[in-house]
């Protein structure tokens, strides 16, 4: 309950600042892309370059592919089987 109460509070808190976290930049960055909103941005892209990619998450995969697809950027991603995430 009190942290429901520190998390309620704190998004509050955010919304009055117009601040965001990491994960509603990335929501707020893959909306825009489908919105064809970021264009003068991705026409600008050639290429995207994803290290770690092991570590990525579902929305951050689907930002990189967004990203690749609507600028026409070639994507490349590293990653290390080795240093997986469980």
């Amino acid at each position: 309950m009190v942290a429901e109460l520190l998390t309620i509070d704190r998004i509050r808190a955010m919304q009055q600042r117009q601040l965001l976290d990491f994960p509603q930049l990335e929501k707020t960055i893959l909306q825009r892309l489908q919105q064809n909103a970021l264009t003068p941005f991705t026409s600008r892209l050639q290429a995207i370059f994803v290290d770690e990619y092991q570590d990525t998450n579902l929305l951050q995969e689907q930002l990189y592919f967004q990203l690749a697809r609507r600028s026409g950027a070639a994507l490349t991603v590293v990653g290390d089987d080795e240093d997986r995430k469980s």
